[in-house]
């Protein structure tokens, strides 16, 4: 039986929430830190040669860059010639230093036209991406690839997919936003309440149903997850869901991220079931209530865990450079998610019983406790999930053409179910909290704005179900140009001329330059008669191409379709010849970017930006606790202190976040390359270097075959096959810090920096011998 001295010992309520969120500190920071980073939709980055490129000769390999690590159990090039034949080594590999480069070797191709076909598995959402694109040996191709054409990736890879990732999601947000309002809203309203027995019947009552409303919602999470793992199962081995059952399944679980996370969700799962079970003991047990505060704590711990796995396999574990930042916010995005909407879950579900037990003296001074401490936990949760939402829009859209994409419409449209969401919240709060006291008729209208708040929520779930099935916007928007205007505009005066040089699009592929000449008055120079130009691309060696201008009249000259063949770094310039002045020379750099459609990473979140606005996204939520805590009594109360120590905590940490960070402006030393050129005397002293220092490793050639390799376990790398894979900054990288779990040792206070470099040139070098 519940007494009155019973309902008096659930007012620490506060003090599990501090130690929630410190446990929940803790445990979020470890495992995002150590987890492996992965995401969802593993598209192209970029890829060497670069899609549409035209090669003098034949490359040694291929080389993708995705934007996110893949499987590489799961992951495939295929290189086909204009007869849909393999001419590929067969050999595709992911790099095991970085899991998001995939490569395959070449034999010597012909000229003529090849078409790469790609295949990859998502490291973290299972998403199956296949794409393709050509590149050309010798000469520009006349039409199209015979192989595999690229296409644009299905909007839903299955229309269950969104379904199943809703259910889950409504359920697991009900079950720790069930124990979320047993512990901060119901057991305080019954703490505030006087013993009488009708409010004793209640409280067993109300404790039956919200542990069946628990129990029934961890049902559903557990058949929505199974059967979201066999749809991924039957997606990734590309089979029916028959099929699945067996060694397909298993295999997905044991050799994947995606599985392996699903396995901690499962024992996370289970471990709360146990937990649930285990504290329901004697007459408790018979009332359906949980036995004590610890064990509702302790298994909304473990809920608080199973969304920590969602978040490590959400877009934000893909976001690139701001990685923690975004699974963090995403993380407390659903915990204010699920105290929020979970808990109206529970409050609908709930009220009718409250209004049929408690006659209206006991259940008008009841029910004028209770809302107020809801409305406390949707405040504290309503302001969280703004400020972490405006945080994930950043990190996911990035840009605003990037809201006309599939993902920024779900996002618009989850905007517009929250704002009525909000308005009832806000009705509920305003009016009819401060008409329940003393309004018969109060009740029954909060019990009808509350089950409309609940419908609101289960729609706005709904929108997010698809919002996490769908590519992030930012990456769709990367492929196809918007946002990324890369309209060249340059300008320059030479010998009386002024020049005008525009280009679009500035990407692979053909190009139009219009070049406009006036002289020092304003007025066109119509009488050049030749104007050419010469492209040169700086991040390798490749043949100059070569144009002559047509004249269009009024001072303007056009180049036509210039093919400019890679992504990167290029130059032109200018000679205008007339027969009244000198020669005017002009040179002007640009980045091209790779053809519309093939690069999915050219808008990202900026590091530095990310780190200021998660800096401030601290402070915001540090204060938002702290003006929470005002009303709730501040430090002179138990439940205001348990707001007050993460409040400042957040503030804290977000000021000395923002201020590490503009601190650290300019004085990040980021190397955009080599600063020493590939001179035979560089070379040389990077030969001595590698001979006294990693020889007995990697052997002479570098194969990984020298004195001391035998002994080494895992073996030292092929640098041949590993050295073109990487950047220079990657290789001076790997040599200084060296490479974790090998005995490749660091060089760092070894090692001058020059000599580093030198080594880097060497190793260039070595395997182009």
């Amino acid at each position: 039986m519940v007494t009155g001295e019973t309902m008096k010992q659930t007012s620490r309520p506060a003090a599990y929430l501090a130690r929630l969120l410190g446990v929940t500190g803790l445990v979020v920071w470890w495992l995002v830190a150590t987890a492996r980073p992965a995401a969802a939709h593993a598209n192209l980055a970029r890829a060497e040669p670069a899609p549409n490129a035209v090669l003098p000769q034949s490359p040694e390999r291929v080389v993708i860059w995705f934007t996110e690590p893949v499987e590489p159990g799961f992951s495939e090039i295929q290189v086909l010639d204009t007869q849909g034949q393999a001419v590929d080594n067969g050999d595709s590999l992911v790099d095991p230093l970085d899991p998001t480069v995939l490569s395959v070797t070449l034999p010597p191709l012909p000229d003529g036209t090849y078409t790469v076909a790609w295949k990859n598995l998502s490291s973290v959402d299972g998403h199956r991406v296949r794409g393709s694109f050509i590149f050309s040996v010798g000469e520009a191709p006349a039409g199209g690839p015979a192989g595999p054409a690229g296409s644009d990736q299905p909007l839903l890879q299955s229309p269950l997919e969104p379904v199943l990732r809703w259910l889950a999601l409504l359920a697991i947000l009900a079950v720790v936003g069930g124990l979320g309002f047993k512990l901060w809203v119901l057991s305080s309203a019954l703490a505030q309440a006087e013993a009488t027995e009708a409010v004793q019947t209640l409280a067993l009552r109300l404790n039956g149903r919200l542990l069946r409303g628990i129990w029934l919602a961890m049902g559903l999470f557990l058949i929505a997850s199974v059967g979201h793992l066999l749809l991924q199962a039957a997606l990734v081995q590309e089979v029916g869901l028959v099929q699945v059952v067996g060694r397909p399944l298993l295999d997905l679980v044991a050799q994947t991220e995606w599985g392996r996370l699903w396995l901690w969700r499962l024992w996370l799962f289970l471990a709360l079931a146990v937990a649930l079970r285990f504290f329901l003991s004697g007459e408790e047990r018979q009332a359906g209530s949980l036995r004590s505060q610890e064990g509702s704590a302790l298994a909304l711990l473990l809920g608080s865990g199973v969304l920590l796995t969602i978040s490590l396999t959400s877009h934000a574990a893909a976001t690139e450079g701001i990685r923690l930042a975004a699974v963090v916010s995403d993380f407390f995005h659903l915990l204010a998610a699920a105290f929020w909407v979970g808990g109206l879950f529970h409050f609908a579900l709930n009220l009718p019983l409250i209004l049929r037990t408690l006659p209206g003296d006991e259940r008008r001074p009841f029910l004028a406790a209770l809302v107020p401490n809801f409305s406390a936990l949707a405040a504290l949760s309503v302001g969280t999930l703004i400020i972490t939402g405006l945080y994930s829009a950043y990190a996911q859209v990035t840009v605003w053409p990037a809201l006309q994409t599939p993902y920024g419409l779900a996002l618009i449209a989850k905007l517009v179910l929250i704002v009525p969401l909000l308005l009832l919240g806000a009705f509920n709060l305003l009016s009819v909290s401060k008409r329940l006291a003393g309004e018969e008729r109060a009740g029954s209208l909060l019990r009808r704005s509350v089950t409309a708040e609940a419908t609101l929520g289960a729609l706005v779930l709904l929108a997010v179900g698809f919002l996490v099935t769908l590519e992030p916007a930012r990456q769709v928007a990367s492929r196809q140009g918007l946002g990324t205007d890369n309209r060249l505009s340059f300008q320059d005066t030479a010998e009386g001329a002024h020049i005008f040089l525009d280009g679009a699009p500035g990407r692979v592929g053909p190009n139009q330059f219009q070049v406009t000449l006036h002289d020092r008055r304003g007025n066109p120079i119509t009488n050049a008669s030749d104007v050419s130009l010469t492209a040169v691309y700086l991040d390798a060696d490749l043949s100059p191409l070569a144009e002559r201008a047509s004249h269009d009249g009024e001072g303007q000259y056009t180049f036509d379709d210039l093919f400019l063949s890679v992504a990167g770094r290029w130059q032109v310039e200018l000679t205008i010849i007339r027969p009244d002045a000198f020669d005017a020379h002009a040179a002007f750099r640009f980045e091209v970017l790779p053809a519309a459609g093939a690069n999915s990473a050219a808008i990202a979140p900026d590091r530095q930006t990310g780190q200021v606005l998660w800096g401030l996204e601290l402070a915001l939520l540090g204060f938002l606790f702290l003006g929470v805590s005002v009303p709730l009594g501040g430090w002179r109360q138990r439940r205001g202190r348990a707001l007050v120590a993460p409040g400042v905590a957040g503030v804290i940490a977000g000021l000395l976040l923002v201020s590490g960070v503009q601190l650290g402006v300019g004085q990040e030393t980021a190397q955009a390359g080599n600063p020493f050129p590939p001179s035979q005397l560089s070379i040389e002293e990077g030969r001595e270097v590698y001979q006294a220092n990693c020889l007995s490793c990697h052997g002479p050639a570098g194969r990984g075959d020298g004195p001391a390799a035998a002994a080494l376990d895992p073996p030292p790398a092929d640098l041949r096959t590993h050295v073109p894979l990487h950047s220079d900054q990657a290789l001076f990288d790997f040599i200084a810090a060296g490479i974790p779990g090998t005995a490749m040792p660091s060089f760092a206070d070894k090692l001058p920096e020059e000599e580093r470099w030198h080594m880097v040139n060497y190793l260039r070098a070595l395997v182009e011998e």
